[in-house]
Parts: C-alpha cells; sequence; structure tokens
C-alpha cells in the first residue's frame, strides 16, 4: 500500500527549483511558497526632535484683530455687505458659527472698554477664553479684581466663577428691582389756591410715560386756550 505524499514530497521539486536560481546567481530569489516577512520597524529614535510649526495666532496679533472689529463694528462697514449685524457679516467672511460670531463681537466690544483685560491679552497674560469668560460680567469697577482672578486660575475655573457671579448678579439685580416696585408712590390733590399737586416716585419706565402724557396735555391745553382767546370754536369742524 503506498503512502500518500506528506507536504515534504509535496514541496520538494519547488525546493530544488529555488536552489537552481540560487547556483544560477540569482541570490536575491525568495522561495516563491513562503511569503516574505516584512521588518517591523524599529523604535524611533530618541534624539530625533519635532518642532511643529505654530498654528494659534500671537495674543498681539489676536488683541489687533479684536480692535479693528470693534472699529469696524462701530463704523457699520457691514451694512455694505447687506447683513443684518457685524456678526452675520463676520460668519460669512470667515466661516466661524454665528454663536461664536456673536462672542466674537461681544468681546471685541467689551474690550473697548477694559483696557486692563485688553492689555493683559495682548501681553498673552490671559488667554482668549479667559478674557471670553470675564467680558461677561467686568465693568471698568470690577475689571482689576476679575483680572487677578484670570492670572491665578484656570480658564474652567474662571468660567465656573463667572457663572456664579452672573448667578448673584441677577438675583441682586431682581432685589433691586423688587425694592423699587416697593417704593412706588403717587399723590394727587389739589392745593389752597386750586392748583393741582402732583408728587410721586414711580420707576423710569413709568415715569418716561406720565412726563409724555404731562407734556401731550398742556399742548392740548395751549391748542384750546389758543382756540378761546381768538373766538374760535374748539369743537367745531374744520
Amino acid at each position: 500500500m503506498r503512502r500518500a505524499p506528506t507536504d515534504r514530497h509535496a514541496c520538494g521539486p519547488q525546493k530544488r527549483r529555488d536552489a537552481r536560481r540560487r547556483r544560477s546567481g540569482d541570490e536575491s530569489a525568495a522561495p516563491s511558497a513562503i511569503a516574505p516577512r516584512r521588518a517591523c520597524p524599529g523604535p524611533p529614535d530618541p534624539g530625533l526632535k519635532f518642532e511643529p510649526r505654530p498654528i494659534v495666532r500671537p495674543p498681539s496679533e489676536r488683541r489687533l484683530l479684536l480692535d479693528l472689529l470693534r472699529e469696524f463694528d462701530a463704523r457699520g462697514g457691514w451694512h455694505t455687505a447687506g447683513c443684518r449685524s457685524c456678526a452675520e457679516w463676520l460668519s460669512w467672511r470667515v466661516g466661524l458659527d454665528l454663536g461664536a460670531a456673536r462672542e466674537r463681537v461681544r468681546v471685541a466690544r467689551a474690550l473697548g472698554r477694559l483696557p486692563l483685560l485688553a492689555q493683559a491679552l495682548a501681553r498673552g497674560e490671559l488667554s482668549y477664553a479667559k478674557v471670553r469668560a470675564l467680558t461677561r460680567v467686568a465693568t471698568p469697577e470690577t475689571e482689576e479684581r476679575l483680572l487677578t482672578l484670570g492670572r491665578s486660575a484656570t480658564a474652567a475655573q474662571v468660567e465656573r466663577v463667572v457663572r456664579g457671579w452672573r448667578q448673584m448678579d441677577r438675583k441682586a439685580e431682581a432685589q433691586e428691582a423688587a425694592r423699587r416696585h416697593r417704593g412706588r408712590a403717587l399723590w394727587v390733590y389739589p392745593d389752597d389756591d386750586g392748583m393741582v399737586v402732583i408728587r410721586g416716585r414711580l420707576e423710569p419706565e413709568v415715569g418716561a410715560l406720565l412726563l409724555r402724557a404731562l407734556e401731550a396735555a398742556d399742548a392740548l391745553a395751549l391748542i384750546a386756550e389758543t382756540a378761546l382767546h381768538h373766538g374760535l370754536d374748539p369743537g367745531g369742524a374744520g
């Protein structure tokens, strides 16, 4: 009974052909039955240093761009392009998301009245992320304190402090509005000589409406007095 040929016998003819190639001078010939193994790349050279080019704008250039944006907004240059706002123009020209463009315009406007934060941004003492957060609550009176916070805290910490600050501002504003509402009062009474006396304490909006109403009433009284003086019928047509 004949034995079935093994892999060793089956590969014999191929091995002999490879041996003949090597003897004929083709030393680079590799056995065709076995695929050559690729060499694995070795570890990187520890002495090799990569210095990527920076893609972030220098702080002074970022400050200049914000200054130019504020000046462009103040002049209304975005009107000529048919845009409805400076943020819409910026989104169209630069490709920013409209929300990010609005924030950029807001920061540019705020830095016009906050010179300490503007200088810190130009010198690189504060990142744009910190300045963006601080300008949400900063005023000329609180700017110096917030600048100290920005220098000593991370951007995430500044964001948390600003959120808490805004909550306190809203609470204080609501308390002030409630106090003014409770303090409203209006007295109207005739004096001894028949004159009408008006005394009161009103909110600014209501006070403005009252003043306009009094001006209109005074104008109507003047028209009626003039008509009576000239013998005209103030209620007649024409």
